[in-house]
């Protein structure tokens, strides 16, 4: 009986890793599979993978399946599209080296000559708004990649303050195509400060692949000096001094007098006595 239960689940074994192999194929390959395709000869196989992997994913991962899918060509004997992927390759990244420092002297004289014909970079285009601060904060700036951005693997800006011999760099978080960037502010604040800067695109073996300003034409901005803090007494519509400064004090000297008169009467009053002078005296009355 045993035996028996034993022969019926055999099938349901096989099925099962038959179902698993099935759903592991099914997994999107990555490039370190295609690249282990290449190493034990399945050409076929890693051009498969290779071409799977373009368009998708960051711009280190598409060069690197375009050098595998380059390799693979060339290992099949299929020059023409060996050539074709590497010039695509060398416009994506003009300074782009082969992973494989052991590759055969075939593939590396084909890269080479790829590299040394290479055409103009793929366009890639860099879009931006300088911003108009209207307070003494860090200056934010946005970027966007409206053209080439899978070719891009990193945004930098370079910046300083306007006269300063050296530009410094910050990264550009990028997500999508766009990305911010927060420059430091300079200087004590006590004067308006003018920044300079301008971005450069980097290809995956850092080399500048698009621009937008540069160090001889800068793009600019002016962050304001801090606010100073004033001490202001409110005053009330209709009060207050005139504008002029001769006029700014007859009313003070109005309230003085006033004051004074009335201090004066009420002593005599008080007092019932009449005040007397040089000339004559004043009664003041019941």
């Amino acid at each position: 009986m045993r035996a028996l239960h034993h022969r019926r689940s055999l099938p349901l074994a096989l099925l099962s890793l038959l179902v698993l192999s099935q759903v592991a194929s099914a997994q999107e390959p990555t490039l370190d599979d295609a690249r282990e395709a290449l190493l034990h000869a399945d050409y076929g196989r890693a051009i498969t993978m290779a071409e799977a992997l373009l368009g998708q994913g960051a711009a280190a991962e598409q060069n690197g399946a375009l050098e595998v899918l380059a390799t693979a060509h060339l290992a099949n004997g299929d020059e023409a599209a060996a050539n074709a992927t590497l010039d695509r390759l060398y416009q994506r990244d003009p300074g782009h080296q082969l992973n494989d420092p052991d590759a055969s002297p075939v593939v590396q004289a084909a890269f080479q000559r790829a590299r040394s014909r290479a055409g103009a970079p793929v366009p890639v285009r860099i879009e931006h708004i300088p911003p108009a601060p209207r307070r003494r904060a860090s200056p934010s700036l946005e970027v966007q990649l409206a053209e080439g951005a899978d070719a891009v693997q990193e945004v930098q800006v370079r910046y300083r303050a306007a006269g300063a011999p050296r530009f410094a760099t910050a990264v550009v978080d990028l997500e999508n195509g766009n990305g911010t960037v927060r420059l430091p502010l300079l200087g004590t604040g006590e004067t308006a400060q003018v920044m300079e800067y301008f971005f450069v695109a980097l290809a995956p073996s850092r080399t500048p692949i698009a621009g937008l300003g540069s160090e001889s034409e800068p793009i600019r901005l002016t962050v304001p000096a801090a606010d100073e803090a004033l001490e202001v007494t409110p005053i009330e519509p209709g009060e207050g001094p005139e504008a002029s400064e001769g006029g700014s004090k007859w009313w003070i000297a109005l309230i003085v007098v006033g004051v004074a008169g009335a201090a004066v009467g009420g002593y005599f009053l008080l007092r019932g006595d009449e005040p007397s002078g040089s000339l004559g005296s004043v009664r003041l009355g019941n």
